[in-house]
């Protein structure tokens, strides 16, 4: 038999040919004998030619194409394809680790046991020892077993003892708790998050020395931030991911890293960023480590962020806010390329070609060699964004009309179109399909897996199925559209996701379709994603959005109200209303919510939690019951409160915003609390709480009751209390002058002038603000140690010198100059000063 034809897992019976230093070499019928490894025979075990070994399982055939190549083993245990997952199994001790235990468990290879899966420490086992296993994990020929844990998994629902979940199955962003199970000095914490392997977070993702922490210590609130499948490694993090920012976003980092093409800064996230030299005020070797910067984020690819030091002005805007079609405002020669064209300066963060020379080139009003740097080109568009690539280009209006762009004032949904791929990106495809700006052709529209579309792959047949030219949103799909649908058809759908006011349906649409709550045969809580839901009926479509509404019956029941299309408007909600909401991303300035208004989600913000929460005490799907405490309708913006709104906080002058003009919501109330400074933490410090009323000042009451009483300014103004140092305070600062009328003169007046008057009292006059001097963030970054200097030492404290009063050092000045000078030979020491008897003393006395 050949090779060829045995494949691993055949099973064969054998006759023993000899028995070698390596193991014991048999006739199984094949074209070359197999080996069965000498780590596969028992201890002491030896064989006779002619031995006869039954049920023997082929590991590995190799197929070569000379003879050393060609090669079979095979072993009297069984396969990894044997075991299953969950099954139970007895092992024995082979070896222990400071890891954890392998056990033979009558496998080819020897399972690992890890250390958070054992009932005790890893030397406490002995060799030999029998132990009851629980298979966790199967991946490829490796095999993890659980003897049982020695404490809870952090993030299991119930105790010790859970399997831990593999690595390939954690995602970065996975919010998990963590218990120490070691400290290491140089690489930083070991912790337990539930899995098969320990997660590290190094020591400057710590928010204490690592000394600091002890075995056992839980850590909660942890982010995974980077999860390696190959080497079986997690990492986590207290901070925020790198995925986090946004680009625009200002940033302060600490230099950790110089090279000659950059600068990586720790900016506070899990990962450094990144300042390329061209990128940063200065060279990259001028910078210091530890030394601060102003960072502005240019760019952000997963956990891969770009940052800048140079101002924002100075920067430019970023290729991501640019728009296809749209006009250059203002364009400067940089510098002319005799076989590109002209690199303009558009205000952008790179500079724009301008091509006049080669293939898609413009003409250009005046030969290209008469452009001087500095001189301003009127007229240009810009005709392409590669932010992959960070390329941009410009072109007169003859070119921009003839590349034919459509404005997104023209699309509608519905309209078909072909496209070309310009990008991709983790979310999906962006399509150019001769709009002003690229589609997005979401992920989950796709025909086929994103790593096989590249850019310049063309795509036919697609639909317009989201177009806002206000937000700029364009999206594009090969799949129905609302307007395909009828009311009244029946059709199947998987559950995609679950609401309050009910769940959202995968219907094949190019839109999930929404199955109100009172159209569900059941509470929305008790479905879970991917729940098939089959007969299903259209219950309404809107083409011009493409929604579309589902129903599972047509009565009402299930789960509750809402609208007929399961969603709320702005018009169905007051100030004061409560709702059910879903947390669905926490900032550290609050959190966003669902609340049924589609695709605009309300803020909540931290001010407005209840005392001792922040944002990220909750979980994002996390469901919640809020207050409507602002409206904004013409930005079509909701602030939510969990804190009960009071009447006075319902009348206070606020955000709503509609055609009448009208107002309502609140504008701002801070918790006891949350103020600063906090009227509670002080009553307490002081002993006096008898200071705080019961209930609170009606301050908005009295503005109406008592005119002139009350007044509220304008503009809030942030107040820095610690903002001190070299004369400097921050609260001071925010004071006016003091206001002083000063009549005019009686010759300077004019002959019908009456007496002078003084005005009345105006709270006007004295608007505190910060915006016609200094701001203090200044003076605290760079008034006071360490100055923004790396460098900064505070100095030691030395042991006070007891200083001589100036009328002793005169006495003993004239004492000198009645001494006549000595001449000291080499060698000899010079004699101390001699004071006179009253100068002793009185020296004496003063120390």
């Amino acid at each position: 038999m050949s090779l060829e034809q045995i494949k691993e897992g055949d099973k064969f019976d054998g006759e023993v040919v000899r028995d070698g230093p390596i193991g014991v070499y048999l006739n199984i019928g094949a074209e070359k004998d197999a080996l069965l490894p000498r780590n596969q025979v028992a201890p002491g075990k030896k064989y006779n030619a002619g031995d006869k070994i039954k049920d023997l399982i082929v590991t590995e055939v190799s197929s070569g194409a000379t003879p050393a190549d060609r090669k079979i083993r095979v072993s009297t245990k069984r396969t990894v394809s044997d075991f299953k997952m969950g099954g139970v199994v007895q092992g024995t001790v082979v070896n222990t680790a400071a890891y954890g235990v392998f056990f033979n468990i009558g496998c080819v290879k020897n399972a690992l046991a890890p250390l958070r899966m054992l009932a005790k420490e890893p030397e406490a086992y002995v060799t030999g020892e029998e132990v009851e296993l629980t298979i966790v994990s199967i991946e490829g020929d490796k095999i993890t077993v659980s003897a049982g844990t020695m404490g809870v998994n952090p993030n299991a629902s119930g105790a010790g003892g859970e399997a831990g979940t593999v690595v390939r199955k954690l995602k970065v962003g996975q919010k998990v708790d963590g218990i120490v199970v070691r400290a290491n000095a140089e690489f930083g914490l070991f912790l337990n998050i539930g899995a098969e392997v320990d997660a590290l977070c190094r020591p400057r993702q710590l928010e204490k020395p690592v000394d600091q922490y002890k075995q056992g210590d839980k850590l909660t609130g942890l982010k995974i931030c980077n999860v390696n499948v190959d080497n079986r490694q997690v990492e986590v993090s207290t901070r925020p991911l790198a995925s986090e920012v946004k680009v625009g976003q200002k940033l302060e980092g600490t230099v950790v890293n110089i090279s000659a093409g950059g600068v990586f800064f720790d900016a506070g996230l899990a990962s450094d960023v990144l300042g390329p030299g061209v990128m940063l005020d200065k060279e990259p070797s001028k910078y210091s480590r530890g030394e601060v910067a102003d960072l502005l984020v240019m760019e952000v690819k997963g956990e891969r962020v770009t940052v800048s030091t140079k101002g924002e002005e100075e920067m430019g805007t970023p290729l991501t806010k640019l728009v296809r079609g749209a006009a250059v405002t203002s364009a400067k020669v940089k510098r002319v390329d005799m076989n590109m064209g002209i690199f303009l300066d558009v205000g952008a963060s790179r500079d724009a070609l301008w091509r006049l020379k080669g293939p898609g080139a413009s003409v250009s009003p005046k030969p290209i060699n008469e452009y001087q740097p500095g001189e301003e080109v009127p007229g240009l568009f810009i005709i392409s964004v590669d932010v992959a690539r960070s390329k941009l280009e410009v072109g007169t209006t003859e070119m921009a009309s003839g590349a034919d762009i459509q404005s997104m004032s023209s699309l509608k949904v519905g309209d078909k179109v072909d496209g070309v791929v310009s990008r991709t990106m983790e979310f999906g495809v962006f399509v150019n399909i001769g709009a002003e700006r690229d589609a997005l052709y979401s992920a989950s529209q796709l025909a086929k897996p994103m790593n096989e579309y590249r850019a310049g792959d063309k795509i036919l047949g697609l639909t317009v199925v989201e177009v806002d030219p206000i937000k700029q949103r364009l999206a594009v799909s090969e799949k129905k559209t609302a307007a395909e649908f009828t009311v009244g058809d029946e059709v199947k759908g998987t559950v995609s996701k679950i609401m309050p006011f009910g769940c959202f349906v995968n219907i094949g649409a190019s839109t999930d379709a929404l199955a109100p709550a009172r159209f569900l045969e059941k509470d929305p809580g008790s479905y879970v994603p991917g729940e098939d839901l089959p007969g299903l009926k259209i219950l309404s479509t809107d083409p011009g959005s493409n929604k579309i509404t589902v129903a599972q019956n047509e009565g009402t029941g299930g789960g509750g109200g809402g609208s007929s299309a399961g969603r709320i408007s702005l018009a169905d909600i007051k100030v004061g209303d409560k709702v059910k909401g879903v947390i669905r991303k926490s900032q550290d300035y609050g959190c966003f919510l669902d609340i049924g208004l589609g695709r605009k989600d309300a803020l909540m913000p931290k001010a407005m939690l209840p005392t001792g929460k922040t944002p990220m005490n909750y979980e994002v799907n996390e469901e919640v019951e809020v207050y409507i405490a602002q409206i904004d309708v013409g930005q079509e913006r909701v602030t939510v409160s969990m804190i009960e709104l009071t009447e006075d906080m319902k009348k206070a002058p606020g955000f709503r915003r509609d055609q009448a003009g009208a107002t309502s919501g609140v504008q701002s109330q801070l918790p006891t609390g949350e103020m600063v400074p906090d009227p509670m933490y002080h009553a307490k410090v002081l002993g006096r709480e008898d200071l705080i009323d019961e209930e609170p000042t009606p301050w908005y009451g009295w503005e109406k009751k008592f005119p002139g009483l009350v007044k509220f300014p304008e503009k809030e103004t942030e107040i820095y209390l610690t903002g001190r140092s070299y004369g400097f305070s921050g609260p001071d600062s925010t004071y006016r002058s003091q206001v002083a009328y000063l009549p005019i003169p009686v010759h300077l007046r004019k002959a019908d002038a009456g007496p002078a008057e003084v005005p009345p009292f105006s709270f006007d006059d004295y608007q505190i603000s910060y915006d016609y001097g200094i701001k203090p963030e200044i003076h605290i970054k760079y008034r006071q140690a360490p100055f923004n200097d790396p460098n900064w030492v505070y100095r030691k404290s030395k042991e006070t010198l007891t200083p001589i009063k100036v009328d002793v050092l005169r006495e003993m000045a004239v004492e000198f100059e009645r001494t006549p000078p000595k001449i000291i030979k080499e060698g000899e020491e010079p004699a101390a000063p001699v004071l006179t008897k009253a100068a002793q003393k009185k020296a004496n006395k003063k120390k």
